[in-house]
């Protein structure tokens, strides 16, 4: 009777505690055990830090969205970081393409021999449509005082054909220029597909199931009708 009673309030009392609770009744010898401090298994490998997988979607977006073992949504992420850098690269090597095919074609056709870069404002003069020469534009000049600004030396002069080949590498330079643009736009599209990476690793760990690694504390009493004692299991997680 003693033993009945003895039973019945072990259960009651491991029952109403606020901890993850179970009793098994056995017929065999149970050893008391006490666990706090070791994880399981599954813990150890299923542990997952969101702010980690924030930090990694700044390196590469998707990376956190892997480590997390969201598959799919890395896979997009991954598959956008591609698209925009392939974008960025091809714009920006064409517009450098572009570049250097109109200065080659001005030596061609404006006989600009510059045996040094005179810089980008150069290039842009040479091809207004207001100056077909540098004659032109040192006159220009000039008249309104900024003598300073003539273009003097033998590698720095030039003249257009005619109009039609000043207008085509005014094109060309043109094509250049919005090349450019679009790889700044790519490059953008890579700076918003980290933060939007960043910030949905941070909604999916803190709504899903990532983070398995919580404290907790399990309990687990034994009791051994065969010898009539009663043993404790102990396990923590923290």
């Amino acid at each position: 009777m003693l033993l009945k009673i003895i039973l019945f309030l072990t259960i009651i009392t491991f029952y109403t505690v606020p901890l993850h609770a179970q009793v098994v009744v056995e017929e065999t010898i149970t050893t008391d055990t006490v666990d706090i401090f070791t994880r399981g298994d599954k813990d150890r490998q299923g542990r997952r830090f969101p702010k980690l997988a924030m930090l990694m979607n700044l390196v590469l977006p998707g990376l956190g969205h892997q480590y997390l073992g969201d598959e799919k949504r890395a896979m997009v992420y991954f598959s956008t970081e591609a698209l925009l850098v392939f974008g960025m690269v091809f714009s920006e090597s064409y517009s450098n393409k572009m570049y250097r095919n109109s200065k080659s074609y001005a030596w061609r056709y404006a006989d600009t021999k510059c045996t040094k870069d005179p810089g980008n404002e150069y290039w842009k003069i040479i091809g207004s449509k207001y100056y077909m020469s540098y004659k032109e534009f040192n006159n220009e000049m000039e008249l309104i005082g900024e003598t300073d600004m003539k273009y003097v030396e033998p590698d720095e002069i030039w003249y257009w054909e005619s109009e039609y080949y000043q207008e085509t590498y005014r094109e060309m330079r043109e094509a250049a220029t919005s090349f450019h643009v679009v790889s700044s736009f790519f490059l953008g599209g890579m700076i918003l597909n980290r933060v939007v990476s960043f910030i949905d690793a941070r909604i999916a760990s803190k709504y899903d199931t990532y983070q398995t690694g919580r404290n907790e504390i399990e309990i687990l009493p034994y009791y051994s009708l065969n010898d009539k004692e009663v043993g404790v299991s102990i396990t923590g997680n923290f």
